[in-house]
């Protein structure tokens, strides 16, 4: 994929998720589909809290010299920050906020800001340039909760 394919899809994304969740019975929203599967709105919220760690991971790439980055644990989040408690307007409004923000961010970057780098835990060596195609193809991983059963 390349960086503007990604781009594309990275602003397609809010409004695919709020269809998505708009789309569902309100019952259906915090129920698990299997016991280790996320129930659709702790796939909103991992969405929305990522989006932001996103923005951190940008702006620490962009700023500071080979920075190291921490890992997102989802999985930990979704039960420490009860995610199915939550409300569904508050993720759609979070992601789209963070999502938009984060467009912006990628927009302004220099050509040079684009090929700085640092590391992340679990993953290694990463450039602020693969940034977009890794936040596309989480994304894309998550749509495959958008599958009716």
């Amino acid at each position: 994929m390349t960086r503007t394919e990604a781009l594309e899809a990275l602003a397609r994304m809010p409004d695919r998720l709020d269809a998505w969740a708009r789309s569902l019975r309100p019952e259906a929203l915090r129920v698990r589909p299997l016991p280790e599967e996320f129930a659709p709105l702790e796939h909103l919220w991992h969405l929305a809290e990522l989006e932001e760690i996103f923005a951190l991971r940008l702006q620490r790439l962009r700023d500071e010299d080979h920075p190291h980055l921490a890992d997102f644990h989802g999985d930990t989040a979704a039960v420490e920050g009860r995610y199915r408690e939550r409300d569904v307007e508050g993720a759609l409004h979070r992601f789209r906020q963070a999502r938009s923000a984060n467009l912006a961010a990628f927009a302004a970057l220099t050509e040079a800001q684009w090929h700085r780098g640092g590391t992340q835990e679990a993953v290694g060596e990463v450039v602020l340039a693969d940034l977009p195609g890794r936040m596309a193809d989480h994304d894309q991983s998550h749509t495959l909760a958008f599958q009716e059963p």
